[in-house]
């Protein structure tokens, strides 16, 4: 897009999608940017993590490294603690 003249950049955002959807924008009202960058610490293996009473440093996404099962656990746990449905 940056390779389009600023009169054509313009008239493309007129027909964008409006940046204020309601659901959005309530996600975003409800999101704590400090619990994000935790969750983010975690599942790229800066913090450890107490999953099923044992503390876990994930340090691989390698599709065959057993902490993927744990950042599952992980994931699961927490969308339950938030009141999400989830499934396993």
């Amino acid at each position: 897009m940056s390779d389009l003249p600023i009169g054509d950049r313009t008239m493309l955002n007129q027909y964008a999608a409006p940046v204020t959807d309601s659901l959005i924008q309530s996600l975003i009202n409800q999101t704590n940017l400090d619990t994000l960058k935790h969750f983010v610490n975690i599942l790229s293996g800066e913090d450890s993590v107490t999953i099923n009473d044992s503390t876990y440093l994930l340090l691989s996404r390698n599709v065959l490294h057993p902490h993927n099962d744990l950042a599952a656990d992980f994931i699961f746990q927490t969308l339950n603690r938030f009141g999400l449905h989830t499934y396993n």
